[in-house]
């Protein structure tokens, strides 16, 4: 009906569902959104346990958009919101056995003993390599060696990619992982020479960068947009399949054990790929082989709370990650939540949360929570002199961790739009797309819902108060004559 409300269904409430649906709500669109579980938030989830805040998968917000404080500011959030602390501005790389600073300014660079002096002279020389084709596809170790040498790629880039990502950086599409290094080279020919000309010509981000968290962890962030969509947001709801009727969708579900239909002008995907693959298979057999070829590696999380006498490092810093050329090592890298945000482990404690798995490691999730415990103590004893034992601990898997984006994700993302435009109304979101930090699931967020507001305002279902207006006195010119 012209001037009527449009109504979108959202199945999946993870952060890429939820922020879908905020964002929905900001164009006047009508949502629901359906959730498989009994909570909202997918694998971001807090929880308190012996006084120790753990948070099971995304653990601060990198943030430089203004549409991620544009969200906080609207859902209530930021009067919740804490900055990284002061105390957590160093990083640190495993470098033979020692936690080693990473530099952050030149003269540090210049002085660091992560590389050694012919790593640095290689990595200088940056500014002279012939920048790719345009039309070339490399993987991240193929371009940070080609820019900078093995060596900055063997201590910095592999064990970033390993430990943040879970991913392979011999395997890892340099422009979906790394789209600003690609853009550099393009533009400048160099990675150096680009950052260099953007400090001198003042080139900044949208808004100030900043890291945060919230004073109940970041489950704090998901359970303030449930909040937000309010009655829209349904728990306890199988979505069992999606078909087209009409120019409509018709949404089966299984809720709370009752059987319904929902209907809506869209439907977004927000599930992982391979459950959005289930719900295409009957209407795009292409569309759904597509969606199940998204891999995903493996994250085991083990928390472990020590009393603060018993840990000889500092810890003044955000943590420590583990090259993979430190064989003697079993983990990816080790945060210091503690010292990142104030409020996350009691008087007296400190708090670690130290990952292991991805593809660097996939069978670590077979593992039972004595062995990785075990596993880990052992990596800490030695980097950082732990001497006692945790007073907590606590393992979490993630089978189905991060999504890799190998070579050939950029083709996968042209394919997937064009299998998605044989099919109006129907739309996909996810960290498997163009980003998997909560920034980049927000910013998607957003991105996706002017999509749709465009799409329906074309279709006839969206008018803006001055269009309404000229309907309404077209409507009547006709019937006065």
């Amino acid at each position: 009906m012209i001037g009527s409300k449009p109504k979108v269904i959202v199945i999946g409430g993870g952060i890429s569902g939820l922020s879908s649906a905020f964002w929905l709500m900001q164009k006047g669109i009508d949502v629901q959104l359906l959730e498989r579980d009994s909570r909202a938030g997918g694998l971001i989830r807090s929880e308190r346990v012996d006084g120790f805040l753990l948070d099971y998968a995304a653990n601060c917000v990198f943030n430089y958009l203004p549409e991620v404080n544009f969200l906080c500011h609207n859902t209530g959030l930021s009067s919740q919101q804490i900055l990284r602390q002061e105390s957590a501005k160093k990083r640190y790389l495993l470098k033979d056995g020692v936690a080693t600073p990473v530099p952050m300014r030149l003269k540090e660079m210049i002085t660091t003993d992560l590389w050694s002096l012919r790593g640095k002279l290689r990595a200088l020389l940056e500014p002279f390599i012939p920048r790719a084709s345009s039309e070339s596809e490399e993987t991240v170790s193929q371009f940070i060696t080609r820019r900078f040498g093995a060596e900055v790629y063997e201590r910095s880039i592999e064990p970033y990619i390993a430990g943040t990502l879970a991913g392979d950086a011999d395997k890892s599409c340099l422009k979906s992982t790394f789209q600003q290094f690609a853009k550099l080279e393009a533009e400048h020919g160099s990675i150096l020479k680009g950052v260099i000309k953007r400090k001198l010509t003042g080139v900044r981000t949208a808004c100030a960068a900043q890291v945060f968290s919230f004073r109940n962890g970041m489950g704090a962030m998901t359970e303030g947009l449930k909040n937000y969509v309010g009655d829209s947001f349904l728990p306890n709801s199988t979505v069992e399949g999606i078909e087209r009727e009409g120019k409509q969708w018709a949404v089966h579900s299984d809720v709370s054990g009752k059987k319904k239909i929902f209907h809506a002008d869209a439907v977004i995907l927000a599930t992982p790929a391979g459950e959005a693959a289930k719900l295409v298979d009957p209407l795009s057999k292409n569309l759904s082989i597509l969606l199940k070829g998204v891999e995903y590696s493996p994250m085991v999380v083990s928390f472990l709370g020590f009393s603060r006498k018993d840990i000889d490092h500092p810890l003044d810093g955000i943590g420590c990650l583990f090259p993979k050329k430190e064989i003697d090592f079993n983990s990816l890298g080790s945060l210091w939540t503690s010292t990142l945000f104030e409020g996350r482990s009691k008087e007296g404690t400190v708090l670690l949360t130290n990952y292991l798995g991805g593809a660097r490691r996939p069978e670590m999730p077979g593992k039972t929570d004595e062995e990785i415990i075990a596993l880990v103590m052992e990596d800490l004893k030695k980097v950082i002199g732990v001497k006692g034992k945790p007073v907590m601990a606590k393992v979490i898997r993630h089978r189905a961790g991060l999504p890799q984006y190998h070579l050939g994700h950029q083709m996968f993302l042209e394919k997937l739009d064009e299998h998605l435009g044989l099919i109006p109304g129907l739309h996909v979101a996810g960290n498997y797309l163009g980003g998997v930090s909560v920034r980049a699931c927000i910013s998607q967020g957003k991105e996706l819902a002017e999509k749709i507001d465009s799409c329906l305002k074309k279709r006839g279902k969206r008018f803006t108060p001055k269009e309404n207006r000229l309907k309404r006195d077209q409507a009547s010119q006709v019937k006065s004559t």
